[in-house]
């Protein structure tokens, strides 16, 4: 990954942009920012300075970096701005050709999910303020230009409005970046980060999978999924065994795939690149109901692989447009989640269908194990009860059973899953 650094400034200010850029200088960063002067004619400065940043977004687009760093011109910097951007765990983690936004300087912007332990928070994109120093993908710079009209605001609160319609906003924390001028460009309020640190260094890398990176791609599909149980088959893939690096998801009922991201996206953080997500489902929009009987909806055959796309795994998917128990399947299966018709009858056929396959002391997880689908209940109190298997965790209407160690394989168990 190699990001371009694009500054914004004006004539009047150079003796302020030569400085920052001698602070670029002096860390690792490696080459000079790309600098956009003002040209316009604006009587607002307000005015000028928003269309040099727009200016500035189409000369990152036709120069083509897949992402770029947006930068203001009265700056200071982290030693280590680089090192710490190519291992930051939300860059790390963005799809390849899709959308990403974040900013390196936090003037006391509102969180709504944080990951201390990945440095970064998830912002309120109506309390974004300052264009210090963002972070942006090619595909979201696309969308900013072409939206550029469409919202009323000096380019931080354009930017960040925008991007919000299409990503979510990632905060490093610690700020790389501070403000170091004594007043903005053009008189309004002037701000510094609380949390600059100048000598910050990630050594580390990520130190986990981040629930909210994927709870936050989760939550963009349509479908059914509460956080809690996102987070639960978080864990019960975190907890699979590392011996078995090319490990089987098999999902019965992917509908448009929230589900299938969840899987993917902790497959893609925990490293396992060689695993793969079945995803089975007749994507003929067919779905349970609560009183017991199938609605219709549409198919979401076209819906699912975009969102699998969007979302940046499909390396780790691998659809199958079929009924459940019609699939041919002759392999071992590390996690087999049950997640389609929720009566007692096509839950138990989905699982008989599969389970001989389940390694000893792999898991099985079935969704809408509550009152509401009694069918699905009464199945796992079922299989709980026969030996085979105990349950590992549950998380409102998930329940994870964990299979029991075959004679072979005493001992041998995944990691406990926190209940």
């Amino acid at each position: 990954m190699h990001i371009t650094a694009y500054m914004l400034s004006c004539p009047a200010r150079e003796g302020m942009r030569i400085q920052t850029l001698a602070n670029l200088a002096v860390t690792d960063w490696g080459e000079p920012a790309i600098v956009e002067i003002d040209q316009t004619t604006h009587p607002r400065l307000q005015d000028r300075q928003t269309e040099t940043a727009f200016r500035l977004l189409q000369h990152a687009l036709a120069d083509g970096p897949d992402f770029f760093l947006f930068l203001e011109d009265d700056l200071d910097f982290n030693r280590a701005l680089r090192h710490n951007l190519e291992r930051w765990c939300p860059l790390m983690q963005a799809a390849p050709g899709g959308h990403f936004f974040a900013s390196l300087y936090n003037p006391n912007v509102r969180a709504l999910d944080q990951d201390d332990g990945n440095a970064f928070f998830v912002a309120d994109p109506n309390s974004v303020y300052g264009s210090q120093a963002f972070v942006v993908s090619a595909a979201t710079a696309r969308h900013l230009v072409d939206k550029w009209e469409d919202h009323i605001g000096m380019q931080d609160i354009k930017m960040s409005r925008l991007a919000a319609q299409v990503t979510s906003i990632y905060y490093h924390r610690p700020s790389l970046v501070q403000h170091t001028g004594v007043e903005s460009a053009w008189g309004g309020r002037y701000h510094q980060a609380v949390d600059f640190q100048k000598d910050w260094r990630n050594d580390g890398g990520p130190t986990r999978v981040s629930y909210p990176i994927i709870l936050n791609e989760m939550r963009k599909i349509e479908g059914w999924l509460d956080d809690a149980e996102a987070k639960l088959l978080v864990d019960t893939v975190d907890a699979l065994p590392a011996a078995h690096g090319e490990c089987s998801i098999v999902e019965i009922g992917s509908y448009c795939g929230k589900s299938t991201v969840v899987f993917g996206l902790a497959l893609r953080q925990s490293g396992r690149c060689a695993a793969r997500i079945y995803a089975i489902d007749r994507h003929d929009g067919k779905i349970s109901t609560i009183d017991g009987g199938i609605a219709a909806t549409a198919p979401t055959l076209d819906k699912f692989h975009r969102n699998i796309r969007n979302a940046g795994i499909a390396p780790f998917v691998e659809p199958v447009v079929a009924e459940p128990t019609e699939v041919s399947w002759n392999r071992a299966i590390d996690l087999l989640f049950v997640d389609g018709f929720h009566d007692y009858d096509h839950v138990k056929q989905d699982y008989h269908h599969f389970s001989t396959w389940v390694r000893p002391s792999g898991y099985v997880a079935f969704h809408d194990c509550a009152p509401h689908f009694p069918g699905v209940k009464r199945f796992v109190e079922e299989l709980a009860c026969n030996g085979e298997y105990r349950i590992a965790a549950t998380a409102k209407s998930l329940a994870v059973l964990q299979k029991a160690c075959g004679p072979s394989e005493k001992g041998v168990k995944g990691r406990e899953i926190s209940p």
